[in-house]
């Protein structure tokens, strides 16, 4: 698995771990305000390229996924499947962040870290959208690099940072590869 394949996953796992209480709400009828918007989404877009990603970011995202994958490991098959939740991808930033904050594994996990629900949201949600960016952008190496990343709505500085850092992060995704795989449960 490539870094981007995982860091992919890892999206999708902070997703699905965020959004049980929107599907909880529109299963009740409730309403969920500003899913599924654009202008709600445009403004997600706008909060993340403030966000600057940063090695120690990466190192705290990184000890929070081995920090769920050691209590996942702890957990019964029936705990394990009750933590897994369906994916709400009209969720917004705000929302996601909510869900992880009001996720017991994920705030633990993110404390543990020295980080925050909001932190793991914002730095994963960043890194996606960056490698991203960063893979269009080597796929259209002739094109003006500069109008496909005001397009594509991402902070420059990031997609530098993971160009620049791409080996180490992808070492650290190894080691953590490794620590996580012995972490998994046994089927029972």
């Amino acid at each position: 698995m490539t870094i981007r394949k995982f860091f992919v996953f890892a999206l999708l796992f902070t997703l699905g771990a965020c959004s049980k209480d929107a599907d909880s709400a529109r299963n009740e009828g409730g309403a969920t305000p500003a899913q599924g918007s654009k202008e709600q989404a445009e403004e997600d877009l706008a909060d993340l390229t403030k966000y600057d990603l940063s090695m120690d970011k990466m190192d705290e995202y990184f000890q929070t996924m081995r920090n769920v994958a050691e209590e996942y490991k702890k957990m019964s098959p029936a705990e394990r499947e009750a933590m897994e939740m369906q994916n709400d991808n009209n969720a917004s930033l705000e929302q996601m962040i909510d869900k992880a904050e009001s996720n017991k594994v994920i705030k633990d996990a993110t404390r543990k870290a020295g980080s925050s629900p909001r932190e793991y949201v914002m730095t994963s949600l960043s890194y996606f959208t960056s490698a991203m960016a960063m893979s269009v952008l080597q796929m259209q190496p002739n094109a003006n690099q500069d109008s496909l990343r005001r397009e594509m709505k991402v902070n420059p500085d990031n997609v530098k940072f993971i160009k620049e850092h791409e080996a180490e992060l992808t070492t650290k995704y190894k080691a953590m590869e490794a620590e996580m795989k012995a972490l998994e449960p046994e089927e029972s």
